[in-house]
């Protein structure tokens, strides 16, 4: 080449060599300096990336660098982080990018990480607390929040109602990627049962009406009267003969005994009073 200095400035890829020379002669070559022909690198490519529980994380990982990778968010440089892959805690937009002693490359695709936590717990209710032998009822949930989905203790999912026939505590829970929301209110069913019947008395009259009265019905029931009335004592003031049942969510009891009303008392029997006389002089 006819380079004569102790440095020596190239532009193309080669195996360069050096001698030494005086008046003696000249030297053997050097070892020769391998150069390459080297650019800036190419972006790298991140995968990961999704959603991010609260108190977990989230690994991303990046491929295709020959170099040193630089993490970022947005376009903050993450100081510190230069292996290939990422742990990362926080929601945010990562991505990476890869240099060499030719540069630094563009920044790779976007692994995008969205914060998420569990699901709110519904809140279920039923019409009723009793179910009556042979019969079911239906307990019903409001709806989990939009990305989550409702499971019953009973195993039935995604369903915002179950019908059960059996006494037993129900709960629901709403379940999305961050796992199940606290569990919903309780709804304790028990088994009922048709009310035991009633007894009927005539507890007397006045005039033209009749008084009857029955006895109590159990707890949750009410009283039915053969005339429509609905009162623990009834005044009629017609003659026929009168019933009672007890009803609940289970139907009605049998009938009471029954009374037959006659309206018109018999009258008392008058009780005559002697009178005394005494002579006025």
């Amino acid at each position: 080449i006819g380079q004569t200095g102790v440095t020596f400035v190239v532009s193309t890829p080669g195996n360069y060599s050096a001698t030494c020379s005086n008046i003696c002669g000249e030297s053997t070559k050097s070892i020769a300096a391998v150069l390459t022909l080297s650019s800036t690198p190419s972006a790298p490519t991140v995968s990961g990336g999704g959603i991010i529980c609260s108190g977990a994380s989230n690994i991303i990982t990046t491929t295709s660098c020959n170099g040193s990778i630089q993490w970022y968010n947005g376009n903050t440089l993450i100081n510190g982080q230069t292996a290939t892959t990422l742990t990362v805690l926080t929601a945010g937009s990562y991505s990476a990018s890869c240099s060499s002693t030719c540069g630094i490359s563009a920044k790779s695709n976007v692994a995008t990480v969205i914060s998420a936590s569990s699901a709110a717990a519904p809140t279920i209710s039923s019409p009723t607390t009793s179910v009556c032998t042979g019969s079911s009822i239906t307990i019903s949930s409001s709806a989990c929040e939009a990305g989550s989905s409702l499971k019953w203790s009973t195993g039935a999912i995604a369903t915002p109602t179950i019908s059960v026939s059996t006494a037993g505590d129900y709960t629901a829970v709403c379940s999305n990627s961050c796992g199940d929301s606290p569990v919903s209110n309780i709804v304790k069913i028990k088994t009922g049962v048709i009310p035991a019947s009633p007894s009927i008395s005539n507890a007397g009259c006045s005039g033209q009406t009749v008084t009857l009265s029955a006895t109590q019905c159990e707890a949750g029931s009410s009283i039915k009267w053969s005339n429509g009335f609905a009162t623990q004592t009834v005044i009629v003031n017609s003659a026929g003969n009168y019933t009672a049942s007890c009803s609940n969510t289970c139907g009605d009891s049998p009938v009471s005994n029954t009374l037959a009303v006659v309206v018109n008392c018999p009258c008392s029997v008058p009780t005559c009073i002697p009178l005394k006389l005494t002579r006025v002089r």
